[in-house]
């Protein structure tokens, strides 16, 4: 689970599989531009989390998690955010 403080640092809180959470560990910085984060899971079939951020104009982003434990480059999969399917 990522979260993400005031200044913009995010940090993830994995799981510890014995019902509680692992040390958390700083995985981006710069994040206070975003309006929204949400840890998702697998998306690309790698088994490490990925996320999506949204930023305060709407447009999304997909971040893939890597095998380090952070997150790779940012992808905008989507412009303009919206709910509306086309």
């Amino acid at each position: 689970m990522p979260a993400r403080t005031p200044a913009g640092e995010l940090w993830l809180y994995a799981d510890n599989e014995a019902g509680g959470f692992a040390p958390r560990v700083r995985i981006a910085t710069g994040r206070q531009t975003y309006a929204a984060l949400v840890g998702v899971c697998d998306l690309n079939g790698d088994t490490f989390g990925d996320v999506l951020a949204r930023d305060t104009a709407g447009a999304l982003s997909r971040y893939y998690g890597t095998d380090e434990g952070t997150l790779g480059a940012r992808v905008k999969p989507v412009r303009g955010g919206g709910s509306t399917p086309r």
